[in-house]
């Protein structure tokens, strides 16, 4: 699961990331403070992919992504080009989740 605070004034952001097992167990998790993000857009984006990285970097190969943002699930989920001010975000978790051996969104 994964989930951002974005502060508008100073363009930073907090993704907070939880990894839970089969029984909802947390295995671990994680913040990770960034700086000069465009909005909340961006901030979804790049809370979804330091998820996919973290998970990844774990080596945790059958993931199911549980995250009620629609707009960067459909994003990540198409097959066409990504023009949006969220681009190289969803990119580079579409180049994540060809490492993992199963990636589903819930």
């Amino acid at each position: 699961k994964f989930d951002a605070l974005y502060k508008k004034e100073t363009h930073d952001s907090i993704s907070g990331i939880v990894i839970r097992d089969h029984n909802g167990h947390v295995l671990v998790a994680c913040t990770i403070r960034n700086s000069c993000i465009s909005g909340p857009s961006a901030v979804e984006a790049l809370a979804c992919f330091h998820g996919l990285e973290f998970a990844l970097g774990l080596r945790f190969m059958d993931v199911i992504v549980e995250r009620g943002c629609a707009f960067i699930v459909n994003k990540l989920r198409s097959k066409g080009t990504n023009h949006s001010n969220i681009s190289e975000f969803i990119q580079d978790a579409k180049s994540l989740i060809k490492g993992f051996h199963s990636c589903n969104f819930s």
